[in-house]
Formats: structure tokens, C-alpha cells, sequence
């Protein structure tokens, strides 16, 4: 091959790449102050006030308050004993999930109280499980763990999280899902589902995909997205499902259903938002932001949770 072969062949590689589609990069966003650089890992909305839980691995968890009418910040609590991963409100009370198979609970912030976990709701590995998500309904209330790629538990309460019933799984639990009297639990090579009230799971086979996001639009009708960017969807209420898009590059965090939209969040600053229930996701990129690890929409406003203790404030005008 002679330099000029070369050449132009250097050139049809130089144009092939600039003319692959990349994401959307926008910088029209605010960034709150929320005096911590620990990584934000879950928000929960009440009234306006978004309560924001976090901490790094294996160090200290923190609680902090952001009012997004008055735009002040309060801490609760930089002192937890362990990094605040998943939090949700049942029965009037606030639950805090944490690493090391912990909870807290509230009725009143800023006090705080260990969650006393009765003996016959002990899990073998009590050890590096995060609490992952929690999922609150009228019929009761669930939660996943999952940590290290190969351990995970689902925990159900029918009486008022006074007790519980664990599963205990060799998979690591990413995302929770309802359907209808349907729940789905999906992690690392593992799609469960049951009904609301049982406590048998049944397994749908997706040769060992790392499913983080679940949705579904209808009874029928759903999506999921996995770890690394793979977009599938079911037809049939999700007892099969097939590979309709993957976003390459990206590790997916998890995905939220906010204000009839879906938001997919990632490693990098990389955000993915449909607006035809998972159908398609135009991809944005947000300048110099880490991993999106939650997010919430509060007056047309959203919040995302980020690493190295950024709250992110953007308009939803500006994601669509």
C-alpha cells in the first residue's frame, strides 16, 4: 500500500468516525452545593423538599435536606455508620437502606433510628449488601440487596414492615418493577416475578443479561435495560423478551419512570430519555458530570443524584 492509500483511507476513517451519531452534549444545568463530596446515591420527594441519602464505599453515610422552594440545604446526618443506598416512605415513616444489611427508620427527621430486624428475617450473607431499591404500595411494601456481581435478597412486608419475608438468591437485585398485581425483581443474570401477596418467584430465562431498569407501559407492554446499554422489550407481559436497540459505551446505572417519561441513567454524565415508553432514547450528555445514579422531577424541575456529591437541577424542557 503506497502513502497515498494511505492517506485516504486515514481520511474515510477520520470521516466515518465524526459522522456516527454522538450524544447530545448540553451544559444547561445548575449544580447545588449540598457540602459533601461523597457520592449521592437516592433521592426521596416530600412536599418540596427533596431528602437526599449517600456516602462512598466503605466509609460514612450521610442524610442532607434540599428545600427547592426556599433553595437551602440542611444535613441530618453526615455520621451514619454506613453509605445510604435506596430510601422510600411507608406507614407515615421514612425507611434509609444501607450497606451491611441496615436500616434506618423515621417518623420525624432529623431523628434516626436503627431498624431492628427480627431473627427469623436474618440473611445468611449479613455482610456488603446494599440495599438497592425499595418499592412502596397500598398492598405493601419490597425491597432488593445486591452487591458483588453474585448475591442478592428480596425482602416483602404485607403488615406494615413490622415483619418480613426474605428470599435469598445467588444474584446480585438492581431494579424493582410493578405491573399491574405484578412484580418483577431484575439484577445480574436474573428476571423474577411474582404477585403481590406471594412469596414464590418464578424465573424467566434471559441467558444471564444484567437487567438494571425494568417498565412496563401496559399489561403486555414493557421494557428493560441492562448494565451495559443493551434496550429490550416484551410483548407478551414479559415471559419473553428480545434485543431491540444497545447504547455502547455506557454503563447503566438505572432507570426511572418521571412525569410519563423515561430516563436512563449512566456512567459519564450519559442520560437516555424517551418519550414512547422505551421505544427509542435520544442520549445527552451532561458536561463533565460522573456516574447518575437516581433522580427525581419536582416542578417541572428535575434532580439528579451524581458522584463526587453533585445535586443536578435541570429543566425538563431541556432534556426533551
Amino acid at each position: 500500500m503506497n502513502s497515498k492509500s494511505i492517506i485516504y483511507g486515514s481520511l474515510a476513517l477520520v470521516f466515518l468516525l465524526s459522522a456516527c451519531k454522538k450524544d447530545n452534549s448540553i451544559s444547561d444545568f445548575n449544580i447545588i452545593d449540598l457540602g459533601t463530596a461523597a457520592d449521592l446515591r437516592c433521592i426521596l420527594v416530600q412536599n418540596d423538599s427533596l431528602i437526599i441519602g449517600g456516602g462512598n464505599t466503605d466509609e460514612l453515610g450521610f442524610l442532607a435536606v434540599y428545600n427547592s422552594k426556599n433553595e437551602t440545604v440542611s444535613l441530618v446526618s453526615d455520621h451514619i455508620d454506613y453509605p445510604v443506598y435506596a430510601s422510600a416512605k411507608f406507614g407515615g415513616k421514612f425507611y434509609f437502606g444501607l450497606t451491611e444489611f441496615r436500616m434506618l427508620v423515621s417518623d420525624s427527621l432529623p431523628k434516626l433510628f436503627d431498624y431492628s430486624f427480627g431473627e427469623r428475617d436474618w440473611i445468611i450473607e449479613l455482610n456488603h449488601q446494599p440495599f438497592r431499591q425499595m418499592l412502596v404500595s397500598e398492598n405493601g411494601f419490597l425491597a432488593i440487596l445486591g452487591g458483588k456481581l453474585s448475591f442478592g435478597a428480596i425482602f416483602q412486608s404485607y403488615d406494615g414492615a413490622q415483619t418480613w419475608s426474605p428470599i435469598e438468591y445467588d444474584h446480585d437485585f438492581r431494579c424493582i418493577a410493578q405491573n399491574g398485581n405484578q412484580l418483577w425483581v431484575g439484577g445480574n443474570g436474573a428476571l423474577l416475578h411474582t404477585t403481590f401477596g406471594d412469596t414464590v418467584w418464578n424465573q424467566v430465562e434471559l441467558d444471564n443479561r444484567f437487567i438494571v431498569g425494568l417498565h412496563f407501559s401496559s399489561e403486555n407492554e414493557g421494557v428493560a435495560v441492562c448494565y451495559e446499554g443493551e434496550q429490550l422489550r416484551t410483548t407478551d407481559g414479559g415471559q419473553t423478551w428480545k434485543q431491540t436497540d444497545k447504547k455502547r459505551g455506557v454503563f447503566v446505572q438505572k432507570m426511572l419512570s418521571l412525569d410519563q417519561r423515561l430516563l436512563v441513567l449512566c456512567s459519564d454524565g450519559v442520560v437516555g430519555v424517551s418519550e414512547n415508553d422505551g421505544s427509542s432514547f435520544k442520549w445527552i450528555q451532561l458536561s463533565e458530570m460522573g456516574d447518575l445514579h437516581d433522580a427525581v422531577i419536582v416542578n417541572n424541575q428535575y434532580y439528579i443524584a451524581t458522584e463526587n456529591g453533585n445535586l443536578i437541577q435541570i429543566s425538563a424542557e431541556v432534556l426533551k
